[in-house]
């Protein structure tokens, strides 16, 4: 009877995205703080939960795994508002915005502000045209570099055009964004959040050719040649509190993993190692303000924080991250930001391991394809010590052959750099349908005109073309991004390439390029 107003809306609006079936209408949730207050407070106080957060109900078929995805990208697409101005209002989002055009990827130089967002020009320029098998046949192993001409030259009589769209990206680890279309990386309060979900940036810092030399590094030891040793649930990364207490869950999830490290070494193997560039005293800060979360969601009552000198116990050396294939089973813990994704998770389907999810609400593109005991196994804070002992009593001698195929089938279907292009061109093509941005960028003349129209003319000098050049080296994770800036007679700037208004030949586009491109090397601030 004492409830208040916003509090019973809270309640009801986490209820609302837990059985919520995936055949609702179209409808999205913007930012609302009682609900999300709701959905992170319920989520933390789980202990020994029966179902995974976000798994779907009813769940999958476990014979149409991408056929899941393509349904909920479709429906989170029909859940955004048809404009007829959505191009317009997307292209004036210069911080934003992303066009496609004419087989080229134009941003904004206020596009690199941030990490994430130069990362994403890089992954959706790689992402034309698609590998063939062949090309895995040459690429070289890790800490080897790759140059776009061994790419091009393998690549050039398939290329294929880029179908024109623009929309606005978001890195934002909440998943919150401006703009409509809009495409994020993650959702942290479940798949009701506005917005299209992506792949992440970090598959190679974005950069699709050095994910697939990764990919063909990894090599998973069988599971009878792993140590015994080694079947402890193994994580590595950081904890660090941040000044609000909204942007701690993720580390107070860490600190519980890390609790259970110290109470359960030989079960749990946990641990807090240094960031790189900075010392263990930025990367392992276990204090916190106790008056940080006065008036808002906390961890459960029922679970007491460790001293912090006992939680130092937990601090641990760097471990490679192709040495995660000699264990047996890999825990992914949510994001140290907000307690949503973590870019850990990208790794840990391909080493052919079991694979444990700390259970939380947030979500990835390709979650509606996951489900608790066939992918992988939920966990937490009550869950994780029995899991981990149930899995060595059971497979100490021989693998869990379901959970270990299961998990490399997600990476297999969904996250090599070939199902991560694949995936966009869904996406792109959605975009195009529910917007039908084809009948003005597919048309020189009125592409041109609202190109004018939201200001591109004045504004060439800041805009930039994303380009891969053949003399260039590509380090396996670099940060780099090469950009060409526009021209004022390019059609992006409203002009023509030439007196008649038409664009030259390829050849001579060519040659106009090597004799006048100027390349810029820019090395983007971190987010």
């Amino acid at each position: 009877l004492g409830e208040t107003t916003s509090s019973r809306r809270s309640k009801m609006a986490f209820l609302v995205l837990i059985f919520l079936p995936v055949a609702a209408v179209a409808w999205c949730r913007g930012k609302d703080a009682h609900v999300e207050a709701a959905i992170m407070g319920e989520a933390y106080g789980l202990r020994n939960a029966t179902r995974w957060l976000p798994e779907r109900t009813p769940p999958r078929g476990d014979d149409d795994w991408w056929g899941v995805v393509v349904e909920e990208l479709r429906r989170s697409v029909e859940a955004m508002t048809k404009d007829g101005r959505a191009l317009e209002k997307t292209l004036r989002l210069r911080d934003h915005f992303v066009l496609v055009y004419e087989n080229r990827v134009v941003v904004h130089r206020k596009f690199f502000n941030h990490t994430k967002q130069s990362q994403h020009a890089k992954m959706i320029r790689s992402v034309w045209p698609p590998a063939s098998p062949f090309l895995h046949s040459f690429l070289p192993s890790r800490n080897k570099a790759v140059t776009s001409a061994q790419v091009v030259a393998e690549l050039l009589p398939k290329k294929q055009r880029l179908a024109n769209v623009a929309y606005s990206f978001s890195g934002a680890t909440t998943g919150y964004g401006q703009g409509n279309p809009l495409l994020v990386i993650n959702k942290q309060f479940g798949y009701d959040q506005c917005g299209v979900l992506i792949p992440n940036t970090y598959f190679s810092a974005g950069n699709l050719s050095t994910w697939r030399a990764f990919e063909r590094s990894v090599a998973p030891l069988p599971w009878t040649d792993r140590p015994p040793q080694n079947d402890a649930a193994f994580w590595r990364g950081t904890v660090i509190f941040k000044p609000k207490c909204v942007d701690n869950w993720g580390n107070f999830a860490r600190l519980q993993a890390l609790s259970l490290a110290v109470q359960a070494p030989d079960l749990v193997d946990v641990g807090c190692v240094a960031m790189h560039g900075h010392d263990l005293r930025r990367s392992c800060v276990f204090g916190v303000d106790p008056h940080s979360c006065d008036g808002e969601p906390r961890p459960p009552a029922t679970w007491r924080r460790p001293k912090e000198d006992s939680l130092t116990k937990a601090v641990r050396k760097f471990v490679p991250v192709h040495d995660f294939a000699k264990r047996r089973v890999l825990l992914n813990l949510p994001g140290a930001k907000s307690g949503s994704y973590s870019r850990n998770l990208n790794v840990l389907w391909m080493m052919k391991s079991v694979v444990l999810l700390w259970n939380g609400p947030f979500v990835e593109w390709y979650y509606p394809a996951l489900a608790h005991g066939v992918t992988h196994l939920a966990v937490d804070v009550a869950s994780l010590p029995e899991t981990v002992a149930r899995i060595r009593r059971d497979h100490r001698e021989k693998e869990p052959a379901a959970l270990v195929a299961n998990a490399r089938k997600v990476h297999d279907t969904f996250l090599c750099a070939d199902c991560i292009a694949n995936y966009f061109k869904h996406v792109v093509d959605e975009l195009r349908t529910r917007f039908d941005f084809g009948a003005v960028l597919d048309h020189p003349d009125k592409a041109r005109a609202i190109f004018r129209r939201v200001g591109f003319d004045a504004d060439c000098a800041d805009l930039v073309e994303i380009i891969d050049d053949p003399d260039t080296v590509l380090t396996p994770g670099s940060r780099e991004i090469l950009t060409r800036s526009l021209r004022p007679d390019d059609p992006v700037c409203g002009g023509s390439r030439d007196e008649h208004g038409h664009r030259p030949s390829s050849q001579q586009q060519q040659q106009q390029q090597q004799q006048e491109a100027n390349y810029d090397l820019l090395r983007p601030i971190r987010a």
